[in-house]
């Protein structure tokens, strides 16, 4: 991983980038101690949109901005996985609804605790402030 003193170098989008990797390979190493499932970030990205409730096939490929086929491609590896549920819809046969299984459940739990470890750490690094402050520029609006 790159050094402080050469990100002074770089522009935004390499240095965060970087933090990105950084922060990714963490999570991934703390998630392998902890899990044998091998689930990809795509993967994880519905996983998390399916903590709130199950939802339509289709609302997510919308929301994930993914091909119907990409979706369904990963929906056939979540299921086979066990950690969702797909059933058909009540009112609508042809459309079909996912939901997280009890093992979805209990992974995004370890994800978000996984998470929120990794959030402490660079906050004992940085301080709390710090983090509060990156989190409201990271959030803020761009104007792109």
């Amino acid at each position: 991983m790159t050094s402080d003193n050469t990100l002074q170098n770089q522009n935004i989008m390499e240095i965060l980038h970087e933090r990105y990797v950084l922060i990714q390979t963490a999570f991934q190493q703390a998630w392998e101690e902890q899990s044998n499932l091998i689930i990809s970030q795509t993967e994880w990205k519905i996983i998390g949109k399916l903590e709130q409730g199950e939802l339509p096939v289709a609302q997510i490929t919308k929301n994930l901005h993914i091909t119907r086929q990409a979706i369904h491609k990963l929906i056939k590896n979540l299921s086979s996985k066990k950690l969702i549920e797909v059933h058909p819809m009540k009112n609508n046969k042809k459309e079909r609804c996912i939901a997280l299984s009890t093992l979805g459940k209990e992974c995004y739990t370890l994800y978000t605790n996984i998470h929120t470890e990794i959030e402490s750490k660079i906050a004992m690094n940085l301080g709390t402030k710090q983090i509060e402050d990156l989190k409201w520029m990271l959030q803020s609006n761009w104007g792109m």
